[in-house]
């Protein structure tokens, strides 16, 4: 679980695939046998004030809040509170988010959340290169363009070429498949000085 890793003590938490771990630059350990012989999954965490907050499902789905404390060893059991992920602010304060409302921990000044009765609508977005190959004085082929992204689950991005006089035309949409993909898109030969890319769509993408 990625959104798992936080920093407690300066010891590193986090959720793999059968337990909770502290790792201290040698050798993981294990921490979460109180907790059972469940197999919990889907983990985010944060850590604040020497306390390990962890949201998870288990197998039946269902969220569980846990903090650990790690100077004393203890876990407890909070409640059935489903945090997506955890984040600080510019003080150190932790906060976490799911799809409606976002919760202060400890020390953070406040705790709020969205009036709406739903989440939030897929995000739509685009981005746009500047003028590409005018380190040439020659007219080159554009043949094929290069993108590795992340794009999550119902994610789309169009691609578009735009060669200056031709205007943008659309060569690729890509829909996401929860992982890191790289893409060849093939361009009907064109030959310009210079060019632009635009990516457009919806849904979270990550571009490399």
């Amino acid at each position: 679980s990625h959104r798992s890793l936080a920093v407690v003590n300066e010891y590193l938490v986090y959720k793999s695939v059968r337990d909770v771990c502290v790792f201290d630059g040698s050798t993981p350990t294990g921490i979460s046998g109180k907790l059972g012989a469940e197999r919990y999954h889907s983990a985010a965490a944060g850590a604040c004030l020497g306390k390990y907050y962890i949201s998870m499902e288990d197998s039946k789905g269902e969220a569980c809040f846990f903090t650990y404390d790690l100077e004393r060893g203890i876990w407890s059991r909070e409640d059935d509170l489903k945090i997506e992920e955890f984040a600080y602010n510019n003080s150190g304060q932790l906060y976490g988010r799911n799809k409606l409302s976002v919760y202060g921990f400890e020390e953070a000044e406040d705790t709020f959340g969205q009036t709406e009765e739903g989440p939030e609508g897929k995000l739509e977005w685009m981005l746009e290169t500047p003028d590409l190959g005018l380190a040439s004085s020659e007219r080159i082929w554009v043949r094929a363009i290069h993108v590795r992204v992340y794009m999550e689950y119902a994610a789309v991005m169009d691609v578009y070429l735009d060669c200056g006089s031709t205007g943008d035309r659309p060569v690729k949409t890509v829909r996401g498949e929860g992982r890191i993909c790289s893409f060849r898109i093939p361009v009907i030969a064109a030959r310009t000085d210079h060019f632009r890319i635009r990516l457009s769509g919806y849904g979270y993408v990550r571009v490399y």
